[in-house]
């Protein structure tokens, strides 16, 4: 069952104070200043990051020895990040990425806890050098873009979103059930308003038509091949593109 973290701070606090409270004396003043002394450093301390914790309960994988991969971004391990949430920026913090369920994870600092945040509150964070937002679905963008993280690859006056997901699949393994994930990676370039997918060389050309003579040209004298490494190919499109549409 899931359940809001910052309750269990305060269901402490209460036993704490009840227990205590039974052994009041007259001769006990000191170790009822102690008590109170103690609990208001461990609400000052928790007062900056408090409003973070305000998530639920992370239901975890039930991960096996013989599965392939893992459902996170980068690696199965935190990651330290930042997150803007709500309204505030939170640095460093410990986070894991769900791909499969699109989920920021991150640890309580006192519970130990896996917490699942609000996606709707999040509005951008970042693991190692690898900076995602969160974009919501309009009915105006064509074609429409699912609501969701998607990490920034190239932020000019157009840009380059990769939607970064992983697929859970049923397979055998030694005559035993195992699950394996799979990464599947979409691109999107954002210009004028609009949203375009992009991945092969003619989607791209596609999507940057006004400006498709100089791009093709470039493309052919730097030997940049879509194959070999499409996003590498797609983010040196999207920053040609840049550059030649700034030009008066």
């Amino acid at each position: 069952m899931k359940y809001r973290v910052p309750m269990i701070v305060f269901f402490w606090g209460l036993t704490l104070t009840e227990a205590f409270s039974q052994l009041v004396e007259p001769d006990s003043i000191f170790l009822q200043r102690a008590i109170f002394h103690t609990k208001e450093i461990y609400v000052n301390a928790m007062a900056g990051d408090a409003h973070l914790y305000n998530g639920v309960e992370y239901n975890e994988y039930n991960l096996q020895r013989l599965d392939v991969g893992h459902p996170y971004f980068l690696s199965g391990d935190w990651e330290e990040g930042t997150i803007e949430y709500d309204g505030q920026r939170y640095q460093p913090v410990d986070i894991l990425y769900d791909l499969v369920r699109d989920l920021v994870v991150i640890e309580h600092a006192y519970s130990r806890f896996k917490i699942e945040l609000i996606s709707e509150k999040i509005k951008a964070f970042t693991i190692r050098e690898h900076h995602f937002v969160r974009l919501v679905n309009k009915p105006a963008d064509k074609p429409i873009v699912a609501s969701g993280f998607y990490e920034v690859r190239y932020n000019g006056q157009v840009k380059l979103y990769a939607r970064r997901r992983k697929g859970a699949f049923d397979d055998v393994k030694l005559n035993r059930p195992v699950k394996l994930f799979l990464e599947d990676d979409q691109f999107f370039v954002y210009k004028n308003g609009q949203y375009f997918p992009v991945k092969t060389k003619a989607s791209v050309l596609k999507a940057l038509f006004d400006h498709k003579a100089e791009l093709k040209k470039f493309l052919s004298k730097n030997n940049v091949r879509f194959r070999k490494n499409h996003e590498s190919a797609l983010i040196q499109s999207v920053k040609f593109y840049d550059e030649v549409d700034k030009k008066p």
